[in-house]
């Protein structure tokens, strides 16, 4: 269940269909989906836009600082 939403969520990051542009937008969305935020890093490898990607990373660093 939680593959289906997270291919579900990178699939509308890639397309545009979700544009989160900050960080906590990114967490609202996943939440929003039931994602929690370990599955960043996998939306780090798979997101096809450089700023999806860039915010992912953000938060990624900020949580292990």
């Amino acid at each position: 269940m939680k593959d289906e939403a997270l291919s579900e969520l990178i699939h509308d990051l890639n397309n545009i269909d979700e544009d989160p542009l900050s960080s906590d937008e990114l967490k609202k969305v996943m939440h929003k989906r039931g994602l929690p935020l370990r599955y960043l890093g996998k939306i780090c490898s798979h997101a096809a836009l450089n700023h999806t990607r860039e915010i992912a990373v953000i938060e990624i660093i900020s949580r292990a600082a």
